[in-house]
């Protein structure tokens, strides 16, 4: 079970279910630093791109649902496991499994470098990462 009353499970917690899985760009800047990177499988996005990022998830998907399995820190730097199910904006359905790793820098997120498989559903790895048509 996850500890949110640690300040820093709560915020990867927000940062994963609040910002990125209800694609709410609004809610960024509470969660990431102004010159955060994300990283997705190796595709680098900078701060702007993420909002972009999610602005397309929006778009094209009809749902995303988060569920944090665990995290965990040591200092600033942590790691944390979880799972993603996304409805495409077809009624295509996939589960994906992803570890990130996190940075903190003055209660923000500087950092997050995920490695993201697929586990189900029809190849939407594509999806993943895009920001654009």
């Amino acid at each position: 079970m996850l500890d949110l009353n640690n300040p820093k499970v709560a915020l990867i917690y927000g940062a994963l279910t609040e910002a990125l899985g209800k694609h709410d760009v609004t809610k960024i800047k509470d969660y990431f630093t102004d010159d955060a990177i994300l990283i997705i499988n190796e595709k680098k996005l900078q701060r702007h791109e993420m909002d972009e990022r999610l602005t397309w998830i929006k778009n094209h998907t009809k749902s995303v649902t988060v569920k944090v399995h665990n995290v965990f820190f040591d200092g600033d730097q942590g790691f944390d496991y979880h799972t993603t199910e996304m409805v495409d904006e077809h009624g295509k359905r996939a589960l994906f499994k992803i570890f990130g790793y996190i940075k903190l820098r003055a209660g923000k997120i500087c950092h997050y470098e995920d490695v993201t498989i697929q586990l189900e559903g029809q190849e939407a790895m594509a999806a993943v990462t895009a920001t654009t048509n």
